[in-house]
């Protein structure tokens, strides 16, 4: 079944980031496979696919903007996605979208559970879906940040180690010791740099 009537030109856009937001998100390729079975099914014209590996917390995706340039042009006016948190986890974004189907240049989106139509209620509950996604972003930010800061209030480090360290785990708890392998290394290093003087090896 044609749910369209043919009139739509599909983009297909998948996108995973390595944030912790994503850790329950199919891979990329698990998205194409899915969604290129959706696209089958439904006799869906697929212009292209489009894959990023980037965070949509920040605008900025280079993928995403030029995907948009496309539309605006003509090249595609309807989008398939494994959920709408794929295309916007921030306002600007996912205020973009709503506007090109306000214009009438998106004229539908596509996700195998459901399907926004360019309708008021859709686009209500689109932007449910995008607001909703940029509250769990927010969320996940200020968890992480409130990590970081009982961290450096206990005394440990809160990243990843720096060089001539190791990141060590000692009682439960993760800190940073001086790596034995690298830290002569690294200390002989800075020395030279900020003495000038070249050392024998």
């Amino acid at each position: 079944m044609d749910i369209n009537g043919g009139q739509l030109k599909y983009f297909i856009y998948c996108r995973k980031s390595s944030d912790d937001e994503d850790r329950q998100i199919l891979s990329i390729e698990s998205q194409i496979r899915e969604l290129k079975e959706y696209a089958l099914k439904y006799n869906l014209q697929v212009v292209d696919i489009l894959t990023e590996s980037k965070s949509a917390h920040y605008p900025g995706r280079e993928v995403f903007e030029e995907m948009l340039v496309r539309i605006k042009s003509g090249k595609a006016n309807g989008l398939l996605v494994w959920h709408a948190n794929r295309i916007a986890r921030n306002s600007k974004d996912g205020g973009e979208i709503i506007w090109l189907m306000d214009s009438g240049i998106i004229g539908q989106i596509d996700t195998p559970s459901k399907q926004y139509l360019n309708t008021p209620d859709d686009k209500f509950y689109l932007s449910l879906e995008f607001s909703m996604a940029k509250k769990s972003s927010d969320d996940l930010s200020v968890v992480v940040k409130r990590g970081i800061r009982q961290k450096y209030e206990r005394g440990e480090y809160p990243n990843y180690a720096p060089i001539g360290y190791t990141n060590t785990k000692v009682n439960g708890v993760t800190n940073i010791s001086p790596d034995p392998e690298r830290k002569d290394l690294v200390i002989r290093l800075f020395n030279e740099y900020s003495t000038g003087q070249v050392f024998s090896w």
